[in-house]
């Protein structure tokens, strides 16, 4: 299960009431970043899939396909606003606070 922030919660019920439609939701996804095995993670408005994981937090509706879902598990979602060049969402794992997953590739 994805935790939401209050914060993030806010930003995102805007971006879904603007761009999605009454069945969209956030969908979160797992994507390699290098050769090495690290991964990076993203997120966009979408509908849910046949496959897909749906649930709710926050009031945010959270959609996650099956290969993604084991490595998004416990993560949390903020939303930082910390001047004009750092200000958006943060996805944040139980991997990334390990310090799991470094390879010396450069990619984070």
């Amino acid at each position: 299960m994805v935790t939401i922030t209050p914060e993030a919660g806010e930003q995102l019920k805007g971006v879904l009431s603007q761009q999605g439609g009454p069945n969209a939701g956030l969908r979160l996804f797992v994507q390699s970043t290098c050769g090495c095995g690290n991964v990076g993670y993203g997120m966009g408005v979408d509908e849910a899939g046949a496959t897909d994981s749906v649930f709710e937090s926050d009031g945010v509706r959270v959609i996650v396909d099956p290969a993604s879902a084991t490595l998004l598990n416990d993560a949390t979602i903020d939303f930082v606003n910390e001047g004009p060049f750092r200000r958006g969402f943060v996805i944040h794992t139980p991997d990334e606070q390990r310090g799991a997953g470094g390879c010396g590739c450069g990619a984070h």
